[in-house]
């Protein structure tokens, strides 16, 4: 009897080791489901066929980051786009940032509006087919962005920001984004 109970402690003590391993370390060190990159982590927001706008661009999800040591801010927001049904030049693409204050921004290499938002291709380059995806990154208050120009202050928890993303069509898509209060843990949050 001794024999056959430490059998089944040694394999609690194995299936709880497990437990931890996969499921508390990465929430421990923030590093629990955070890769915009991965096209699994596609935000909640459905639109229909309809109300996709001809040569406009879709937001698939939002994340924050550069988040400071003490968890009271916010110092970048990146926005997961894809092409709604037609192909969009990334260089005419202009975002207004309407929050606490408003601002017009541009692709660093256009040089234009009150501040520049990075483009980080992840498929294809500045012109962006149906179902290649990009990452417009925008840098707030702090530079922690290399190549972005930084604007405004870093976003705090409860803070509410409406970006108008609009093509060089014309076509205009709007998103809101807020920063949760108060921050989990890890190194990204959902917008």
């Amino acid at each position: 009897m001794g024999r056959g109970q430490s059998d089944v402690q040694k394999l609690l003590a194995f299936i709880i080791g497990i437990t931890v391993l996969l499921a508390v370390l990465p929430a421990a060190f923030g590093v629990a489901g955070v890769d915009i990159r991965d096209a699994s982590l596609r935000d909640d927001r459905t639109t229909a066929e309809s109300e996709r706008p001809d040569g406009g661009l879709l937001v698939l999800s939002s994340y924050g980051s550069a988040i400071n040591d003490d968890r009271t801010s916010v110092g970048t927001v990146e926005l997961l786009v894809t092409p709604a049904t037609e192909s969009v030049n990334v260089s005419d693409v202009t975002v207004t940032w309407d929050g606490s204050d408003r601002y017009t921004l541009a692709p660093p290499q256009v040089g234009a509006g009150d501040a520049s938002f990075g483009v980080d291709p992840l498929e294809g380059g500045a012109e962006l087919q149906p179902g290649e995806r990009l990452v417009l990154q925008f840098d707030r208050g702090t530079d922690d962005l290399d190549g972005v120009q930084y604007f405004g202050d870093r976003l705090t928890p409860g803070e509410t920001v409406t970006l108008t993303i609009t093509t060089g069509t014309g076509a205009e898509t709007t998103t809101t984004v807020r920063v949760p209060d108060p921050l989990p843990p890890g190194v990204a949050v959902r917008l």
